[in-house]
């Protein structure tokens, strides 16, 4: 099945089918759905066939029916969710949503690298999320099995492949590092700092992003054994000095400013053309909106989410899923 919107009728038809699949769409279209072997997530937001879209009317449908064996579906609480390894198959790969502003949205941010069999299978999914223009609005997470919806915790889609198979995760980043940043490190873990420290001196984080006209669409990139891992800027508060980020900085990382991006449809489109065929990916809104994505045809498919997991939590990068 084609990774792409459907409509509600069409995805009812898949469920009746007995399809194990990831859906994703407005809360009203999920919370609708029969029960079936689905796991969902809330978002309006989507790269399509056609180019970048916004719908509140149809479903985003990640099938795995062809690829798996066997799956299981799990909802894991927030204090729960280092478990997630246990029940995955022996060979195989799970697929996750969190929502965004939840406390396992942070716990997950802040520890799942230090997870029990955390790499034992591949990992990957996203951060559910809302509509843009209403903030006040509380992303939700969907086990379609029982039919329940979530605002905390994770979902987790488990699924068998066969042993002459093997699946991979990666990541896109188009980010790099600018030539002359300064090496930045921060005192504490977390998703809101006040501080950071350059050149052994702590310095307001606001001050200092001001000071070197940082353009604060473009991230913070730690290097992580080779991998650029971003840390995107969400919020900057004048009045608390706090900066509110995407995914956290930790204290016993550096980091660098991201050298800024002319044309990230293109950047974007030349980096997926590398790229094998993928089982399964979605990107981040942040480049949906950055990228002015809306109606541009962008080669990958898949929803635009709220954060990206790849074991960890991710921001500004795609991540997807290869079955081999």
């Amino acid at each position: 099945m084609e990774r792409k919107l459907y409509t509600v009728s069409e995805v009812t038809k898949f469920i009746a089918q007995d399809k194990f699949m990831i859906l994703t769409a407005d809360e009203e279209i999920l919370e609708n759905l029969p029960k079936g072997n689905w796991i969902g997530g809330t978002i309006e937001y989507f790269i399509d066939k056609e180019g970048g879209k916004q719908s509140d009317q149809m479903v985003f449908v990640d099938d795995q029916t062809n690829e798996g064996t066997n799956f299981k579906i799990a909802k894991y609480d927030a204090d729960k969710m280092e478990t997630l390894s246990s029940d995955s198959f022996e060979n195989g790969f799970t697929v996750v949503i969190i929502p965004i502003g939840s406390p396992a949205h942070t716990n997950f941010a802040l520890h799942s690298l230090g997870y029990p069999d955390i790499f034992s299978n591949p990992v990957i999914g996203y951060v559910s999320g809302t509509n843009l223009d209403n903030p006040d609005e509380t992303a939700k997470i969907f086990n379609g099995k029982t039919g329940e919806k979530f605002d905390d915790g994770l979902v987790a889609l488990h699924v068998e492949l066969p042993a002459e198979k093997t699946a991979r995760l990666d990541i896109i980043n188009i980010f790099t590092e600018k030539e002359d940043s300064d090496t930045i490190s921060f005192q504490e873990d977390g998703l809101v700092q006040k501080e950071c420290i350059v050149n052994g001196k702590v310095l307001d984080l606001i001050d200092y992003l001001k000071s070197v006209n940082h353009d604060t669409r473009f991230p913070m990139i730690a290097n992580q054994l080779g991998a650029r891992i971003n840390k995107s800027f969400l919020t900057l508060n004048e009045e608390t000095r706090e900066v509110g980020l995407v995914a956290p900085v930790f204290k016993d990382e550096t980091y660098k400013l991201a050298q800024n991006i002319d044309d990230y449809e293109a950047q974007f489109n030349a980096a997926i053309k590398a790229i094998p065929k993928t089982n399964y990916a979605c990107n981040c809104v942040l480049n949906y909106l950055y990228g002015d994505f809306a109606n541009k045809k962008v080669e990958a498919t898949g929803a635009t989410t709220f954060g990206e997991i790849a074991f960890q939590l991710l921001n500004q990068t795609m991540v997807y899923l290869v079955v081999e």
